[in-house]
């Protein structure tokens, strides 16, 4: 976590004048994998080091009154 909070919030300095600064618990509730919530993966340079993040969440939306289709 301490390397990807790092990470994130270097970037977020440096891209945006408003941003939030993350602590490492903020990482690691946000950001860190659950399943079928939260997928998560970093990449690490040869040396071993955090170069890249990528976290996203799965949202699934559910159709109502369809009789076929349940959700999206």
């Amino acid at each position: 976590m301490p390397e990807v909070a790092k990470l994130l919030n270097a970037h977020l300095k440096e891209n945006y004048d408003a941003h939030i600064v993350f602590s490492e618990a903020d990482v690691a509730h946000w950001l860190l994998a659950r399943e079928h919530v939260i997928y998560a993966w970093v990449v690490e340079d040869s040396k071993g080091k955090i170069t890249d993040l990528l976290s996203y969440y799965e949202l699934n939306s559910h159709i109502l009154n369809h009789p076929v289709h349940k959700n999206i």
